[in-house]
Order: structure tokens, then sequence, then C-alpha cells
């Protein structure tokens, strides 16, 4: 009887962790947004019903994990990837939705004094003089490094500079920066660190910004439940308005608004 007793027990046990395991939403983000979307987790599984098993990457190695087949409930990616995976069929089309977007700024080490970023042209000289410039894989269609070289073009000093230009991600960049090995690196808002020895010298100026937009939408072979569209709701809505913006980004539906009014 005692052994029937544990059986039964332990195949209760099986069955609530399984229960436990098949509850929990799987979303998978790219890196730029971590800090927001972290934040915002404790509001939506306040109660402790709705677990969420965030997961988040550089934008080519989420790419890979989706190609690779693995399931997954809820995506947010770029808005270039978010349309690819559309003509794919890994989205369900009328779930997707813009969340926000953050764009290029500039950081040196905190015993630096600030580059003057404020106009095109004093942004222009500050690159020439910088000795060592930090940006991500401009490989990757439509990211920041991409971006960053596009504009370094468009003002025309990309060929100036290029030798003294570095490929670095992140956490590396930052580390570098720290430890004087370079003085300018290029970052997404979104992404930039809290360190003592690194400086947020600012934006890019407003007419030589170019964003990253972020969207969300259910996946194609995940379980689009309920709870998958009540977390698209809250990171969408409102509520996630002072998560976003202090994580570095302005939401979607405030620089949407903008456009149109």
């Amino acid at each position: 009887m005692t052994k029937l007793r544990f059986a039964l027990s332990a195949a209760f046990l099986l069955a609530a962790v399984a229960a436990a395991q098949a509850a929990e939403l799987r979303v998978l983000s790219v890196g730029s947004a971590e800090v927001a979307v972290k934040n915002l987790i404790p509001e939506f599984n306040k109660d402790g019903t709705r677990p969420v098993k965030f997961e988040f990457g550089p934008p080519n190695k989420v790419w890979d994990r989706i190609k690779s087949g693995e399931t997954f409930d809820v995506f947010i990616l770029s808005e270039p990837a978010m349309q690819e995976l559309q003509t794919l069929s890994g989205i369900k089309t009328e779930s997707r939705i813009g969340l926000a977007r953050t764009g290029l700024g500039v950081v040196v080490p905190a015993s630096m004094p600030s580059p003057d970023l404020s106009t095109t042209d004093a942004f222009k000289k500050s690159v020439l003089s910088a000795k060592a410039i930090l940006y991500r894989d401009p490989s990757l269609p439509n990211m920041s490094g991409e971006m960053v070289e596009r504009v370094l073009k468009k003002v025309g000093v990309f060929e100036q500079v290029k030798s003294r230009m570095t490929v670095s991600p992140r956490p590396e960049a930052e580390v570098l920066v720290a430890a004087g090995k370079s003085d300018f690196s290029f970052v997404n808002i979104s992404e930039i660190p809290t360190s003592a020895a690194i400086h947020y010298a600012g934006p890019l100026p407003q007419d030589l910004q170019l964003y990253t937009n972020l969207e969300t939408a259910l996946a194609a072979k995940g379980s689009q439940s309920e709870d998958a569209k009540a977390f698209i709701a809250l990171i969408a809505g409102a509520k996630a308005k002072s998560a976003w913006e202090k994580a570095g980004f302005e939401m979607a539906y405030t620089y949407q608004k903008a456009r149109t009014n």
C-alpha cells in the first residue's frame, strides 16, 4: 500500500510539473528589448499563475533559433525580421503590432569630455577626431552596425575613419570603452549600460538619426493562448510606456500618432 501511495504521489507530482511547464509562456526576443520586457514580466505574472520564460539574444542568434524549429508563443523582433517571418508564415499576421523604437547614441570613457553631437557638422568633426571607434556587426541588415555605416557615409567620413573602426558586440564594447581602449562607441540607446567608467554622450543629431523599430506577434506554431494575447497587450499598451522609456525607447503609439498629426 505504501508503495502504491508513493507511486500515486509521484505521478501526481509529475503531472503537476508537466501542467506548470505547459502553462509557461515562452517569449523569444532580440536583446535590445531585454530591460523593458524584464521589468514588465512581474506585472504580467503578479499573481504567480502566468509564468514567462523570457529568452533573448543577438538578432542573428535569435533568427537561428527560429529557423531551427524551436517552439515559442511570442516573438519580439525588429520590423524587417518580423516582416520576413510573416512572409514565411511564422506568425499570426493579425496579432503583429509595433512596440517601440530606439535610436543611435554614442558612449565614451567617463574620463573623456563628451564629444559635440549637437549638429551634423559637430558630429562629423567629433567622429573625425576619434582615435578608435566601436560599433556592432554591420553585416546584420537594419541593425545598429549597418545603420552606423549608413550615417557615416551620409556625412562623407566613412572612408576616412574605417581603418579606426572595430566591430565589437555588447558587453565587450562597453568593457573596452571603460578601459579607455576606445574613445567612441556607437550603441542603441536602449543598450547603454550603467557604469561609472562609461559616459553616455547623447544621441545622434536628429537629421541623421536612424531607428530600430521593434514589433511583437504571436508565433504561428505557439499556443496562441489568452495569456499570450494578454502578454502582447501589456507590452504594447499604455501601462508599458514607463518601462520602455526608462529603457531608452519611444513607444510605437507615441511616434505613430506624432506622424499622423
